[in-house]
């Protein structure tokens, strides 16, 4: 398990997070449908029984392929095959909100419930080095809207929390890593 600033994952997680973003399809990757994984961050999580219930409600949501709850870290990585928005339809599928949604169905048996906060997660391009992240995660912190920034160079992926007020446009997010002198795009999101 490692923290980095602030926010705490497994080793598990970081490699599963880094082979969904990873940009080389191959043959089986080809075949099968195109995934997204998000970041949830949940507050309100004790035990493993308060794990087990929100990783079920979100194994439940139409469309998860994996979801993966630690109750120590507070801290969910959600993989869901990628959105096809039907001709005709009026509304857009909002995953991030029916995930959301799925944590707080788990916890209304929990007291106050679990707040959930859905993050920004961008691959980032170019990183070499610790260095290189700590440059990238100075950048995302310093948007509007952004309480906390995690940059896993190896992995190549960012994860930008938004604050509780109001979110950062994920246009500002791909613009701090750019002047940094990195290519980033996000990949999930609020």
């Amino acid at each position: 398990m490692s923290k980095m600033n602030g926010i705490v994952v497994t080793a598990m997680t970081l490699c599963t997070l880094a082979a969904t973003i990873a940009s080389t399809p191959n043959a089986a990757q080809a075949q099968s449908p195109p995934t997204l994984t998000y970041s949830i961050g949940i507050k309100g999580l004790t035990c493993e029984r308060c794990s087990a219930s929100a990783q079920k409600e979100l194994a439940a949501v139409p469309g998860v392929v994996k979801a993966s709850v630690d109750d120590k870290a507070g801290h969910a990585w959600v993989t869901v095959q990628a959105p096809r928005q039907p001709v005709g339809t009026v509304k857009p599928r909002r995953i991030s909100a029916e995930l959301a949604e799925a944590v707080r169905r788990a916890g209304v048996n929990h007291g106050d419930g679990f707040q959930p906060t859905v993050n920004y997660v961008l691959s980032v391009r170019g990183m070499t080095c610790e260095t290189c992240a700590r440059h990238v995660t100075t950048a995302l912190t310093k948007v509007p809207g952004v309480s906390a920034a995690s940059v896993n160079y190896k992995g190549g992926y960012a994860v930008a929390v938004p604050s509780a007020k109001a979110g950062p446009n994920p246009k500002r997010l791909v613009s701090a890593v750019e002047q940094t002198g990195y290519k980033a795009v996000v990949h999930t999101g609020p």
